[in-house]
């Protein structure tokens, strides 16, 4: 058991610039036991995070606060959602969606953009992609959005699982106008 707090913070870059926002999550533990087990969780993230955009103006992906028995770190590390640090990497969300983009339906893409639509207390995390895409054999871009969903208890399955049912739905004839394609990391 903890008690979890957000910051939002503006953080200026090593190299100059201006400064970006940036959230930073916190876990008050009940004793510092707590607190140090936690941090182990932690560690598997301080080499994954360093190729990460978001992450570059760190200089320690974690930091504990032992008088507080708190433990800080920048979204979008999250242990309880590890998924969550590939699904907002630009690079990582790139391959991953054109591998699961229907090239008769967009033969290029640029995703240009990742957003958080709904970041809950604990354990699920919504994802916004836009991005440009090019229509086969036309020089027409247009502009495709894709949501992602990340939970810790499995539910994100059953998401999938409406999904294909809606899809199934349309192919019978009935009525939907839904287009999707599923994709896991």
């Amino acid at each position: 058991k903890c008690c979890i707090v957000r910051y939002e913070v503006s953080v200026g870059k090593r190299t100059g610039g201006p400064p970006q926002t940036q959230v930073i999550m916190g876990r008050i533990f009940p004793d510092a036991a707590a607190s140090s087990r936690f941090l182990d969780r932690l560690a598997p993230f301080e080499h994954l995070a360093g190729s990460h955009p978001d992450l570059g103006v760190f200089t320690s992906t974690f930091a504990e606060i032992a008088p507080l028995r708190m433990v800080v770190y920048p979204f979008p590390i999250d242990p309880d959602l590890p998924a969550l640090l590939p699904a907002t990497d630009p690079s990582t969300m790139d391959s991953i969606l054109r591998s699961v983009l229907d090239a008769r339906d967009c033969n290029d893409h640029s995703l240009w953009d990742i957003e958080v639509v709904d970041y809950g207390r604990h354990g699920r995390c919504t994802l916004r992609y836009e991005l440009t895409c090019r229509q086969p054999g036309t020089e027409t871009d247009r502009r495709l959005t894709i949501y992602g969903k990340l939970t810790s208890d499995g539910s994100g399955s059953n998401t999938a699982a409406a999904l294909r049912a809606l899809l199934a739905r349309r192919a019978e004839g009935q009525a939907s106008r839904s287009h999707s394609r599923t994709a896991r990391l």
